[in-house]
């Protein structure tokens, strides 16, 4: 399974996000920290965001050193102190698998900024069909959930879905990112692990955002 950082990069490229603007780039940062929810490395203790335990992915881990570097900050501040320069190791990691291409360029001739380019559209596609398939039914992966969770909060899904297939899904979306499904299926036991107030935190700091 695609990581959740990985899925969300591929969504935002996609759509025509660069890399160099800020704004975009705090969907990645939302997947990072809930991605290292699902690892049980970050929680939420009284409304601020703490780093509990190192994990193991070392991309995900250097990004985990920057999130304690800000001490303990509420999942608003997290997702605005944490977009940009934090962000590009794991745009570098795709460029390594050959989905993206990195080009260092100078805003005014002086401030260097990276510029992604997607290379994987298929890969692109694929992390969309995932999602699309989630509303149709079965139980899909807590990284699957998580990164529908991402894309819905950051208003991404009505890029490749139909407004009323949409429209018709978000009773289903809002238990899935609850730890409930309302077509009855099991709910992946470690999405249901994880803290729900961290959950709700950071998504609803991305969605305030927008």
């Amino acid at each position: 399974m695609t990581g959740v950082v990985d899925g969300v990069s591929l969504l935002l490229l996609n759509q025509g996000w660069d890399g160099r603007t800020k704004g975009p780039g705090r969907a990645m940062a939302a997947a990072a920290i809930l991605e290292l929810g699902l690892g049980s490395n970050v929680r939420v203790q009284g409304g601020k965001i703490e780093v509990i335990a190192p994990a193991t992915d070392t991309v995900l881990e250097g990004f985990a050193q920057k999130l304690a570097a800000l001490g303990r900050p509420t999942p608003t501040e997290a997702l605005a102190k944490l977009d940009g320069a934090p962000l590009l190791p794991f745009l570098q990691r795709l460029q390594e698998r050959g989905q993206v291409r990195l080009a260092t360029r100078k805003t005014l001739g002086l401030f260097p900024k990276t510029e992604a380019l997607l290379l994987d559209r298929d890969g692109a596609t694929r992390t969309e069909q995932k999602i699309i398939r989630v509303m149709v039914g079965g139980t899909p992966e807590a990284e699957v959930i998580l990164l529908l969770g991402v894309a819905e909060a950051a208003g991404l899904l009505s890029s490749f879905m139909a407004p009323g297939a949409l429209a018709s899904s978000q009773k289903r979306i809002r238990g899935l990112l609850t730890g409930r499904d309302t077509l009855g299926y099991l709910v992946d036991r470690r999405f249901k692990a994880m803290q729900g107030a961290l959950v709700e935190g950071v998504l609803g700091a991305l969605r305030s955002g927008r």
